[in-house]
């Protein structure tokens, strides 16, 4: 098994409700068609009150999991290609 984490931040200004809303609606969308599902692919949001100061690190955890560094490769491989539609590069 092979977990990769990714530590997110939102652009200045934007509204967390407006962040996951498109997250949810455009980015996993558009990741999920790109390549086939990780075998886990979870998604954490950093919800702050008013009362927190200070810098945010991050503002969303993404979790991905693959069985193992062959099947995290080919995903890179299918979700980064120039031209999706197509299964190979030449």
């Amino acid at each position: 098994m092979l977990k990769v984490m990714a530590f997110l931040v939102k652009k200045q200004g934007l509204d967390t409700g407006d962040l996951i809303d498109y997250y949810e609606t455009h980015h996993v969308p558009l990741i999920l068609s790109l390549a086939p599902a990780p075998t886990t692919y979870k998604r954490n949001y950093l919800v702050r009150d008013a009362t927190t100061s200070g810098p945010d690190d991050f503002d969303i955890v993404t979790e991905l999991v693959f069985p193992d560094r062959p099947a995290y490769q080919s995903w890179v491989s299918a979700s980064t290609r120039p031209d999706p539609a197509s299964p190979t590069t030449k």
